[in-house]
């Protein structure tokens, strides 16, 4: 069964967890600290992070700040 309204529902949804969850809360917000937002702000980005399905904040940080050691 195709239909477009799912189709784009799951769109939204990756922007969100990508945009919001990975490069704004996990990237930007946690591993960098390169800004500062209200706990609530905060916590609303962990969860998106989250549904993106790429581990949790604590786990997914650290990687990538061995990832940067690295490189």
């Amino acid at each position: 069964f195709f239909d477009w309204a799912a189709v784009a529902v799951a769109g939204a949804l990756v922007l969100v967890t990508t945009n919001l969850g990975i490069s704004c809360g996990y990237h930007r917000l946690l591993v960098h600290r390169g800004y500062q937002c209200p706990r609530a702000i905060r916590y609303f980005f962990s969860l998106c992070g989250t549904l993106a399905l790429q581990g949790g904040p604590l786990s997914w940080s650290a990687t990538h700040r061995v990832h940067h050691q690295h490189t």
